[in-house]
């Protein structure tokens, strides 16, 4: 395998973990509002 190959399959190994990365970070920050959210509204 070339050198360049290698390179092209780090880099979308890179970009793949880079975006689950990103989506957990935006899940949880959902998620997080979500419990804040449901904790005041129960208290109505």
């Amino acid at each position: 395998m070339s050198a360049a190959a290698r390179a092209v399959i780090l880099r979308s190994v890179e970009i793949f973990f880079t975006t689950l990365l990103v989506l957990m970070g935006v899940l949880t920050t959902w998620f997080a509002g979500y419990v804040v959210y449901r904790i005041y509204a129960d208290q109505r």
